[in-house]
């Protein structure tokens, strides 16, 4: 019965937007065409450039992301058990470039005598490295 009740939760996942990389906006694209004739000509001018393309004056060089409205976030609802097997995935992944990170600082400071040596080996083992 637990299991049925926790199918019923829902937890809100929160993501960086992958179009904007998180910032919020897009680079104009009429900025875009401007930047590959100026890499030809470089004395273009902006004004000038966009001037003869029916602009008073320069677009905005950043434009609103469409897909997060400008928010560089997105999220959505996710069932409770999928969010709780992320977490712990991510939860492994950290514990693992951790012990990673004491493994190398071990070999780097050369502490592979007979006192170190099984617990490298260990570590190694378990983040998948070499023994060597």
């Amino acid at each position: 019965m637990n299991q049925i009740l926790l199918d019923n939760y829902q937890v809100r996942k929160t993501y960086e937007c992958p179009s904007c990389g998180g910032f919020g906006v897009l680079p104009g694209p009429d900025w875009e065409s401007f930047r590959m004739e100026r890499s030809v000509d470089e004395n273009l001018e902006a004004t000038d450039y966009f001037r003869a393309r029916g602009y008073e004056s320069p677009p905005p060089e950043e434009v609103r992301c469409d897909r997060c409205q400008g928010e560089g976030i997105l999220s959505e609802f996710v069932p409770f058990q999928e969010a709780i097997q992320a977490w712990r995935h991510q939860r492994r992944v950290r514990l693992l470039n951790l012990l990673s990170g004491v493994a190398t600082v071990l070999q780097e400071a050369g502490l592979d005598d007979e006192d170190f040596k099984p617990l490298l080996t260990a570590l190694l083992r378990l983040v998948g490295g070499d023994e060597s």
